[in-house]
């Protein structure tokens, strides 16, 4: 059994693990993952953070590639790792982003974009402001008090409402 930490891109990379059992720990992105068993066939298999797959029969080399460059951490072997991705614990993050949105009076913008990887999401007001889906109205966005601040983990896009002209800053941890 094994741990490791990959760097992944769209060319496809070997990676020295061998078992039954195969699971994407962390991943900011998709990955795509080549298996070639000890018989002589392959299986390619598309995975995200916290999804695993199990064979009935022992893998001997994989390959895995990703649209975007990222750092992966997966583990490999022949003892079985639940599939279940409420299970799966991440201490940390890989990298924290900054940034800050421009609100309009009584004009619905997206302060957060949909960020696969993002595991909360911080955003501080100045003004009374409502956060909620592209969807979002005064009726059911939540109102958070400025200056306050609210914390959502979400991979979703964030959207925000406010009466009068003010500035929102978003802070995301990222895996």
């Amino acid at each position: 059994m094994s741990v490791t930490k990959i760097n992944v891109n769209s060319a496809t990379k070997p990676v020295a693990v061998t078992g039954r059992f195969f699971k994407v720990l962390s991943a900011s992105e998709s990955i795509q993952v080549r298996f070639e068993f000890e018989e002589g066939d392959d299986s390619t298999i598309t995975l995200y953070q916290g999804l695993g797959v199990e064979y009935p029969t022992k893998y001997r080399r994989v390959w895995v590639e990703s649209d975007t460059a990222q750092d992966i951490v997966i583990w490999a072997g022949l003892g079985k790792m639940t599939d279940d991705r409420s299970q799966t614990s991440l201490v940390g993050c890989s990298a924290l982003l900054n940034h800050q949105a421009s609100l309009t009076a009584n004009v619905v913008a997206e302060v957060a974009p949909l960020r696969l990887g993002r595991r909360s999401l911080l955003i501080q007001v100045d003004q009374p402001t409502y956060i909620g889906g592209a969807n979002l109205d005064t009726t059911n966005g939540i109102l958070v008090d400025g200056p306050g601040e609210i914390e959502i983990s979400t991979q979703a896009a964030v959207f925000a409402l406010c009466a009068t002209d003010s500035t929102v800053r978003c802070m995301s941890e990222v895996n």
